[in-house]
């Protein structure tokens, strides 16, 4: 499924080599963010410009709640029914093969995760193709992280608010069961060479994979099953799903204590 794409989107680096908490104290503060209540002010923040309170970021179409450790995302149902690779991608990139179309950028979501504790594993190891074939010897091990559980709400007809598991929203084609509730593994992604600067930038935001079901070497979080060697494997639950386009909020939280380790 993921070659690294050769659309050209905002270069990122998440500062490789830097201790995560002090790359994360960085980045908020270059937010604007001050944890601190009594040095938080709205003076003199532009036009644009993050909100944030005492333990609240909030960016475009994502908020990091730091207090309840979670981060929140905007989006959209992009698909009811069909063969999908990926939970859920930045809105304009993979929706033809998605359930939900997110609004905020993944290098967000990497951020969001490190605020609130997280460090990242590392994607699959060799390219994708190789685990659909079976060549497991090739293609090297299976992704890794820790783990996260991911949660979808969006208002029903009467304005209630409907909460399911990420994985309901996903079916089996094989055991014609929804996928199993392992939670997903924060891999982070990984650098590439951009093609026409060279610089390095973070893979997922050219590939626009945010969340996957089958395996991705560029996504943020991945599935950590073997399920995830089979790109026919998974398609919208269009029995749970709301219809296209219904506004979503997807919720990540760390599942505490569980580092997620390939299962074979």
């Amino acid at each position: 499924m993921s070659e690294v794409g050769k659309a050209s989107r905002r270069p990122v680096s998440l500062g490789r080599g830097v201790p995560q908490p002090a790359l994360v104290a960085c980045l908020l503060l270059g937010l604007g963010v001050v944890l601190c209540p009594a040095a938080c002010s709205a003076a003199g923040a532009g036009a644009g410009a993050p909100r944030a309170g005492p333990r609240l970021v909030t960016l475009k179409g994502i908020r990091y709640d730091l207090e309840a450790k979670r981060v929140i995302m905007e989006g959209k149902v992009a698909l009811t029914s069909g063969a999908v690779e990926l939970l859920a991608c930045v809105r304009g990139t993979k929706d033809y093969e998605s359930v939900l179309a997110l609004e905020c950028q993944p290098y967000d979501l990497h951020l969001g995760l490190l605020a609130v504790g997280l460090e990242p594993g590392r994607p699959v190891s060799g390219p994708v193709e190789l685990y659909h074939a079976q060549k497991r010897e090739e293609a090297g091990e299976g992704p890794r992280g820790p783990t996260v559980v991911v949660w979808v709400e969006w208002k029903d007809r009467e304005g209630r608010t409907v909460r399911h598991r990420a994985e309901e929203l996903v079916l089996n084609v094989k055991t014609k069961k929804t996928m199993e509730p392992t939670g997903w593994a924060f891999v982070g992604s990984r650098f590439v060479p951009e093609e026409t600067s060279g610089k390095e930038v973070y893979a997922a935001v050219l590939t626009g994979a945010v969340i996957t079901t089958y395996h991705d070497p560029t996504t943020v979080l991945d599935n950590p099953s073997s399920t995830g060697e089979d790109d026919t494997l998974f398609v919208a639950n269009q029995a749970v799903l709301p219809p296209a386009g219904t506004p979503v909020q997807v919720i990540v939280e760390p599942e505490e204590k569980k580092d997620v380790r390939p299962d074979r």
